[in-house]
């Protein structure tokens, strides 16, 4: 028998809210409740990667633990700059996050990838000159003109070793003769499986937690991964975000220990004294948050499209419960 349970109701807010995110919002979000397909897909991890490195205060953490620039760089100087360059040449490639210091021409562009691509030097390169390109679009260039630093950032989750070249002159032909002109640009490179459980932990970030999660080989190691993240870390905040990871990182793992890992959360949550906000509350929040940031930043035009975009979120939400509901009848006219 199949029922919509609590746990399904999570699973289908939480496919729509990364999707609205992410700008998915056209994209039909799957929601069926079947244990095979319930696993999460690469595509899945990957979105719940952005949605967490869209947060300007998980992006700086990032930079300042692995970059680790002289001058530490200020959540607050960060500005999301794009996360697409569609072109004739790339099609619908996509990119995955690019942000951009406010007081200088630095971009950071992070591309996420759970498997080795070979042409790798090649995508950070293309990608660079189109953030040029479309950065020269907007300026008058003059003699004078001083273009942008690009920082790429390349974080591995995949399994083996990461043995691509990181600069696209080492994958250029050898020939003495015109050393000079090959072309000198480096990503950099974050591999999940070569840095501690440690160290992770003690970047105190969802980035961090995510990839402890992730670095489990099997359900023990996972258990006492999940155990270790919820212990070491009291903010409210982070507890709850772990529901995401939870429905989301953790493919190929039973629905029954899913379910499990959101009851810890639940009681630790209530043991440090606060109240675990259930879905709507968390969505109610939300949207008040993305009025007043529209507000903000696009006035009542912006504010329009924030309450279509509810409009339309509430739709579907209605159009899966009725979907929910003819399977349920249809499947229990099958029984009698």
């Amino acid at each position: 028998m199949k029922v919509f349970t609590y746990y399904d109701y999570i699973k289908c807010i939480h496919s729509i809210r990364l999707n609205k995110r992410q700008g998915l919002s056209d994209e039909k979000v799957n929601y069926e409740i079947d244990d095979k397909k319930e696993e999460s897909t690469n595509n899945e991890h990957d979105k719940l990667i952005k949605t967490i490195l869209k947060n300007k205060e998980e992006m700086a953490k990032l930079i300042n633990n692995f970059l680790k620039p002289n001058k530490k760089v200020d959540s607050k100087n960060l500005a999301k700059y794009t996360n697409s360059y569609i072109t004739k040449k790339y099609m619908a490639k996509e990119a995955d996050i690019v942000y951009k210091l406010k007081d200088d021409e630095i971009y950071f562009l992070i591309e996420h990838q759970s498997k080795k691509d070979n042409k790798m030097p090649e995508r950070i390169l293309n990608y660079s000159v189109d953030i040029i390109h479309e950065w020269s679009k907007e300026k008058n260039i003059k003699k004078k003109t001083k273009y942008p630093i690009i920082v790429p950032i390349v974080i591995y989750t995949g399994d083996g070793k990461w043995n691509i070249p990181k600069n696209f002159k080492d994958v250029q032909i050898e020939n003495n003769e015109y050393l000079n002109n090959r072309i000198n640009i480096e990503y950099n490179l974050i591999d999940i499986n070569k840095i501690s459980v440690s160290k992770l932990l003690n970047q105190k970030s969802l980035f961090g937690y995510a990839m402890i999660l992730e670095k489990a080989k099997d359900k023990k190691e996972l258990q006492e991964s999940f155990n270790l993240v919820i212990n070491s870390d009291n903010s409210h905040k982070y507890l709850e975000e772990l529901q995401d990871i939870v429905i989301y990182l953790l493919k190929g793992i039973s629905k029954e220990l899913k379910e499990n890992f959101l009851m810890q959360l639940k009681e630790k949550i209530e043991k440090e004294g606060g109240k675990m906000s259930n879905v709507s509350e968390r969505l109610r929040k939300e949207f008040k948050n993305d009025v007043k940031k529209a507000l903000q930043e696009e006035g009542t035009d912006g504010v329009v499209k924030v309450m279509e975009d509810r409009a339309n979120f509430i739709l579907r939400m209605l159009n899966m419960l009725d979907d929910f509901n003819k399977k349920a009848k249809n499947d229990k006219n099958k029984r009698m």
